[in-house]
């Protein structure tokens, strides 16, 4: 059973788009929209799919890994889709090709990036929020990724290191950028705080590194 989750926060102008895409994928067995207090229209985009989704309307901002984490918790399947918000042109068939991937039984995790996610910007591909994994690798991980706010994919990630991982390009998907949202005050703001808890996810999970490297130093 595959459950989606989608974490909102000021999307108004793509999550119709998105919701609508991932009901036409027959595969997806309950869609789980997370408003994470936006101040836009999405709530009211979100409420307009009535019974057809299950929603969680935050009372706090908790933060894109706290958004997903309260989904996680109430799905029913053993398999987490994620899918962000904010994709502009996504297709059925940008879902399909990741599920697909996926369910050929090869890979514990498939990502898929965006067509830009290359070069310079490769770093942004391990990162990309349309993802798939079963629920039961990351468990151990939650609280971790509730603290990591937009640091999310890179605890996930770390929850997959000795596991097999696969990365899809998903071409023309469409992305509207946090600079495309809000004004200048906040768009900078939003981008600083993203930085802050990247740099902080990393430095975490270096931290979770050098104590396994010292149990595994005095257990010798």
């Amino acid at each position: 059973m595959i459950s989606c989750i989608v974490p909102v926060y000021n999307n108004e102008k793509t999550i119709t788009r998105v919701i609508k895409t991932l009901l036409s994928c027959q595969d997806i067995d309950e869609i789980i929209v997370i408003d994470d207090c936006s101040e836009d229209n999405s709530v009211q985009k979100i409420k307009a799919f009535g019974s057809k989704i299950k929603t969680v309307f935050n009372n706090r901002n908790l933060g894109k890994g706290g958004a997903v984490v309260k989904g996680i918790k109430i799905t029913k399947g053993n398999t987490i889709l994620m899918c962000d918000a904010d994709l502009s042109k996504i297709k059925k068939h940008h879902i399909t090709n990741l599920i697909n991937e996926y369910k050929c039984g090869r890979y514990n995790m498939v990502i898929a990036a965006r067509e830009s996610d290359k070069g310079l910007g490769a770093f942004m591909a391990i990162i990309s929020g349309e993802r798939i994994f079963e629920k039961k690798l990351i468990k151990p991980y939650l609280k971790l990724i509730t603290e990591s706010g937009n640091g999310i994919e890179q605890i996930i990630n770390f929850a997959h290191r000795n596991k097999k991982v696969k990365i899809i390009i998903s071409k023309n998907i469409g992305h509207v950028l946090k600079a495309q949202r809000g004004n200048l005050e906040k768009i900078l703001l939003s981008y600083t705080q993203e930085t802050a808890q990247l740099l902080k996810t990393d430095l975490m999970i270096k931290k979770i590194n050098l104590n396994r490297l010292k149990k595994t130093f005095l257990k010798g």
